[in-house]
């Protein structure tokens, strides 16, 4: 699989900050799909109190491991939740002093 990915441009990234994501995926289509709009707001809240969550634990883990800072890669996946929630990840990410930039950076 290594060589089929690496033929076809991409590159293994190596990730820092991951925090499940894809588990708010099916719950979110399912409280959409009911016009549960409680349930909604209680998981996009949920998504980015842990979104901060796992970037408080990574930021200490590289001072820990490195005595500073290092670069972050976070891994997301794609869904519909994710698409909401861009906007609200990135203004998170720079409330946290974050520069986002594109992986080659």
């Amino acid at each position: 699989m290594a060589g089929f990915f690496a033929a076809r441009g991409y590159r293994v990234a190596e990730v820092t900050i991951s925090f499940n994501d894809w588990a708010y995926h099916d719950p979110y289509a399912r409280c959409l799909a009911r016009g549960e709009s409680q349930s909604v707001s209680w998981l996009k809240a949920t998504y980015l109190a842990e979104a901060g969550k796992s970037i408080d634990e990574a930021r200490a883990e590289s001072r820990a491991l490195y005595g500073r800072e290092i670069a972050h890669v976070m891994l997301l996946h794609l869904g519909d939740l994710n698409a909401v929630m861009t906007q609200p990840l990135l203004a998170l990410l720079r409330e946290r002093s974050f520069d986002v930039v594109p992986l080659p950076e």
